[in-house]
């Protein structure tokens, strides 16, 4: 019998094969391939896994699962106190600005006074200070902080 080839590959499960313990899976190229019953198929590939082996594998992956899930959570736990922590600061940092604005006009307005500091004068140099993170899944962070810091660069601004 002849048939066109066929490029899908079909897992079929084949229960007369013994031990019973185990799972036999038959992976054929061409499904509709006929092959005389006394010859073993030579272009097919097996495999042979126990069920035991099998449970591992899957427990072993939920538990990874359950692993990543448990991370997941701690770090949308330090994330949020990390904001509240930033939203609790603001009244401090604005109070802080007022206060030193109010120290330099009061400066200012004295004359006598020479505070090169106070001084306003135009932009020459600027420095950018880039600060990543170094603990635990951090590397997409990274990368963004440093595509950030280089756009900011390229810009000039």
């Amino acid at each position: 019998m002849s048939c066109c080839s066929s490029s899908v590959l079909r897992l079929t499960l084949n229960p007369s094969i013994e031990p019973k313990s185990s799972i036999f899976f038959e992976l054929k190229s061409n499904p509709f391939h006929q092959l005389p019953s006394s010859s073993k198929p030579t272009s097919r590939f097996q495999i042979n896994c126990t069920i035991r082996k099998l449970r591992d594998r899957i427990n072993t992956v939920k538990n990874t699962q359950k692993i990543a899930e448990a991370m997941k959570l701690v770090a949308a736990a330090k994330v949020r106190r990390a904001q509240e922590a930033v939203i609790s600061g603001r009244p401090f940092v604005e109070g802080l600005a007022d206060m030193l604005c109010n120290i330099n006009e009061s400066v200012q307005l004295e004359g006598d006074v020479d505070v090169p500091l106070a001084n306003v004068r135009t932009v020459k140099k600027v420095a950018l200070v880039v600060i990543t993170g170094e603990r635990g899944l951090c590397g997409g962070f990274n990368s963004a902080v440093i595509r950030k810091a280089e756009s900011r660069i390229r810009t000039g601004s």
